[in-house]
């Protein structure tokens, strides 16, 4: 009887450790607990593309299947050829209530294969060299021409690379060569995926100041102008705002002083000086560039302040000093330079501007007869663009 109270003790003894030990093991609700593995399903378009985590590859058929992760942070990436990768930074709760991750890849290129019937064939592809016999790999989206050279033999053919497409270049036994491609320019072809641009249009407020040597077109009534001197410098200063990416509005003030010597057609000689002060307004137009120069075309007018001055030597009704108002307009041709935000200008100058203001009340007309004046002349500009 005290063996079998013995054995009986022991069996109790054991039943209850082992009652214990499951205890630990057991949720709630009965499972077993996962508070050591974090479980994640990764969805990948297209299927087949190869799934990286934390920069190893996965097994295939990884993917649509429970991933089981330590708990923390991990990196998900979906690499196919013909398709720009893709990934994720999770981090990942134990157990399994994290999410499902879907990548999908956009395609960016195809595959294409080359076979030639003579393995020792030169294969090149958009006139490079490739390699020989048969080669595989992944081309942008487009045409592309691919050159088979046997001997002194040379074939080619323009295939159309579509978005993830698989292709396929097959040299026959006569040499010809043939293609699962569209023919090139089909609209059945997708078309290439084009990502939003990075940069977006350059707009904001400029600042400029110019200088310029102009030379008059046209002088004043009855004078014939000697070549000693003839133009003058200018000066400029202008702010303005681009509101597109190819045209901007500017405010400007200006001034030039123009020297002219000559004689009057009756014979004494006579030199007069010009001073015109202008403001106006101008629209510029910028060929849209991100290089470091672009075309430029300034247009634009205004109100000008004009002072006639003649040599003291010149007497006569009509051949006195005399101001007024004028209306002027310009044209500016040429090419702007820009480097970090630093501007500078190289163009051609016209301008032409009434002379009604300029007018002698002895006489009855203006001291130009009517005409318009015409200047003309290179011109530097130095600026910088907040943009």
């Amino acid at each position: 009887m005290g063996f079998l109270a013995g054995v009986a003790a022991l069996a109790l003894v054991s039943f209850a450790a082992a009652q214990s030990s499951g205890a630990g093991d057991l949720g709630a609700s009965g499972e077993v607990s996962e508070s050591g593995k974090a479980y994640l399903t990764v969805l990948l378009d297209p299927s087949e593309a190869l799934l990286y985590i934390d920069g190893d590859l996965q097994p295939a058929g990884s993917a649509d299947n429970i991933l089981v992760l330590s708990p923390g942070e991990h990196r998900i990436e979906a690499r196919f050829g013909g398709y720009a990768s893709v990934w994720r930074v999770l981090t990942l709760r134990a157990g399994r209530q994290n999410e499902a991750l879907k990548l999908k890849l956009r395609p960016t290129g195809g595959v294409l294969t080359i076979y030639a019937l003579d393995q020792a064939a030169t294969l090149e592809i958009d006139a490079k060299p490739v390699g020989q016999g048969q080669w595989e790999g992944v081309l942008p989206i487009g045409v592309h021409t691919v050159r088979i050279t046997d001997g002194d033999k040379s074939r080619q053919l323009a295939v159309m690379i579509t978005p993830a497409g698989e292709h396929q270049v097959i040299q026959e036994q006569h040499g010809e060569l043939r293609t699962n491609s569209p023919p090139p320019g089909s609209s059945s072809v997708s078309r290439p995926y084009r990502p939003p641009l990075t940069n977006p249009p350059r707009q904001g407020f400029y600042v400029h100041g110019y200088g310029v040597l102009l030379t008059p077109v046209t002088s004043a009534v009855d004078h014939e102008r000697s070549d000693r001197v003839h133009g003058g410098p200018g000066g400029s200063l202008r702010i303005g705002y681009r509101f597109l990416e190819w045209v901007g509005a500017e405010l400007l003030v200006q001034y030039s002083a123009l020297s002219v010597t000559g004689a009057l057609l009756t014979g004494p000689d006579a030199d007069y000086d010009l001073g015109s002060a202008r403001v106006g307004a101008a629209f510029r137009l910028m060929v849209p560039s991100r290089t470091v120069v672009r075309f430029i075309a300034t247009l634009g007018g205004g109100p000008v302040f004009d002072i006639l001055s003649w040599a003291p030597s010149t007497s006569g009704t009509a051949y006195q000093d005399i101001d007024g108002w004028n209306g002027f307009g310009q044209l500016e041709l040429g090419v702007q330079f820009e480097w970090v935000g630093l501007l500078a200008d190289f163009a051609v100058q016209t301008a032409m501007q009434s002379t009604g203001g300029l007018a002698v009340a002895e006489v009855g007309q203006s001291a130009f007869g009517g005409r318009p004046m015409i200047t003309i002349g290179p011109m530097l500009g130095l600026g910088y663009g907040f943009w």
